[in-house]
Parts: C-alpha cells; structure tokens; sequence
C-alpha cells in the first residue's frame, strides 16, 4: 500500500476524533429552549463573578479552581452539559478538560455570558 495513503488514512481519522471530542457551541439566544432539553448549565466564572449575575438555574464550578476536575466527576458523563464563562475562553478550557475526562455532551455559549446578557437586554 502507498505510504500516502497510509498516512491520509492516518490524517483523516486523528481529525475525526478529535473532532467528535470537542464540544460544539449553542447560540447566546438559543440557550433558554435548549434549557428545556434537561442540560446541566455550568457557569465556569469566578464565584465572585457569579454572585454578580449568572444565568437562572446555573451552577458555578470554576474552571481556574484546583477542585474543578474533583466538582465535575460528580456530575454523569452522559449528563448534556452547557458551560459558559464571561467570554468564551474559559468555557473553551473548561470543554477540553470535561472532554478529556469523558464528557460525551458538552455545548459552549457561543459568547459567554456577556452574548447572553445581550440577547437579554435586547442588543
């Protein structure tokens, strides 16, 4: 077999894996109808940010905290989840560890919390 195609194989499938790994994203104005669906909604933000304003029925377990992993492996790996943080950056650090830790159902706020807010406000 050419060393080509071997390696195309090879190519295609590390691509599609670590696609179906990585958590997809749900738009700021979506969020309230797929909160219906039974999502876990996990704010990743500081608990002081949190206390300062979050999304209804959200839980905060901070990403940056060093009991993010041991607060998460409480939760079913096959709960959906929805997480978010002030931006997106966060969330996205957030998603590769819960990934990682096999996290089947993960939806990132595309935005953050600041894209929900807007939708809110109406911007």
């Amino acid at each position: 077999m050419n060393i080509k195609i071997i390696l195309g194989i090879f190519l295609l499938f590390g691509i599609t894996t670590a696609t179906a790994q990585q958590s997809s994203f749900i738009r700021a104005q979506d969020v309230s109808a797929v909160q219906q669906q039974d999502y876990l909604l996990i704010d990743v933000r500081t608990p002081e940010e949190y206390q300062e304003g979050t999304i209804p029925s959200a839980i905060n377990i901070d990403v940056e905290n060093d009991a993010f992993r041991s607060e998460v492996e409480k939760i079913d790996k096959n709960t959906p989840l929805i997480i978010f943080c002030k931006l997106g950056g966060r969330s996205e650090t957030a998603a590769e560890i819960l990934s990682n830790l096999g996290f089947t159902n993960v939806k990132e706020i595309e935005g953050g919390f600041e894209a929900w807010r807007a939708v809110q406000e109406g911007k």
